[in-house]
């Protein structure tokens, strides 16, 4: 029985040495907000410029540099709730100071437009898709200064996101 009780001991204390060693810290990515923008494009077909709409970083200006806004300005507190007033599920969140900064320039001039969820940053950013398989963009509805909300997200991509923000630093 001793021999027993000390092998898994012993096991359990190789466990414990190997198990850390593969562990890895991984950082959630960055969530990044971005705008539609008409881009002209030459068509070879007619020789002719086309429109088309492209998602591009969303940016305001702090102190004279150009910041695109991510998750890295807000607050580690959003949540989620449901309100009968605003149709459903309802997502709060909160800024940091530059983060106001940032949403009140960018939603300012959005107002009716939508503003796009990416999950990265960059060219390797892909839009955040919710459970129906469409990207995460909802539609400016007000000017957001240091806090705001989100609705019309279902339930789960409501809580989500949320959780996503939160842990996006």
């Amino acid at each position: 029985m001793k021999r027993c009780v000390l092998i898994s001991i012993i096991a359990i204390s190789v466990f414990a040495l190997i198990f850390p060693l593969g562990c890895k810290s991984v950082e959630p990515p960055i969530l990044e907000f971005r705008e539609l923008k008409e881009v002209s494009i030459d068509s070879t077909e007619n020789g002719e410029l086309d429109t088309i709409l492209v998602w591009v970083p969303a940016t305001g200006i702090i102190n004279g540099e150009e910041k695109v806004l991510n998750s890295r300005y807000f607050k580690n507190n959003t949540y989620v709730t449901t309100s009968a007033q605003h149709g459903g599920v309802i997502l709060h969140f909160e800024w940091n100071e530059e983060g106001a900064i940032l949403s009140e320039q960018i939603t300012g001039r959005l107002i009716g437009e939508p503003l796009g969820i990416f999950k990265g940053s960059g060219e390797d950013a892909q839009p955040l898709l919710g459970e129906d398989g469409q990207p995460i963009s909802p539609i400016v509805i007000n000017v957001i200064t240091d806090k705001g909300i989100i609705s019309g997200l279902s339930l789960k991509d409501a809580v989500t996101l949320s959780e996503q923000l939160n842990a996006s630093r």
